[in-house]
């Protein structure tokens, strides 16, 4: 028969030790995890003029972008460069707006 090893483990090493669903209310990372709830108002407005746009000029518009008619994707590009929403987070000397990249990905994502 074979013998069982006895682990000994201090409470903290119990604790850290995922078993069962414990993992379902442990941290995952040190790091702070981003969500939609704690983007700043600055964020949110950027949200809004992002999913305004994409559904005004984006949306409507899908089958002419298909068609890849390279004057409608150049004024749509004109566009968004005026919204500001190219190089959103590229450096001001490279002609970048330098935002955060939180609102890289909201402009990304729109």
């Amino acid at each position: 028969m074979a013998s069982r090893k006895r682990v000994n483990m201090n409470i903290k090493e119990i604790l850290d030790f995922k078993i069962g669903g414990q993992w379902l209310v442990s941290p995952v990372a040190k790091e702070t995890i981003l969500c939609r709830e704690s983007f700043t108002q600055e964020h949110r407005d950027i949200e809004k003029m992002v999913l305004k746009f994409a559904s005004e000029r984006i949306f409507p518009n899908v089958k002419e972008i298909e068609k890849l008619n390279e004057n409608f994707s150049r004024s749509i590009l004109k566009e968004m460069g005026n919204l500001g929403l190219i190089g959103v987070d590229a450096p001001e000397k490279y002609g970048g707006i330098e935002l955060d990249k939180i609102t890289a990905c909201i402009v990304t994502e729109g």
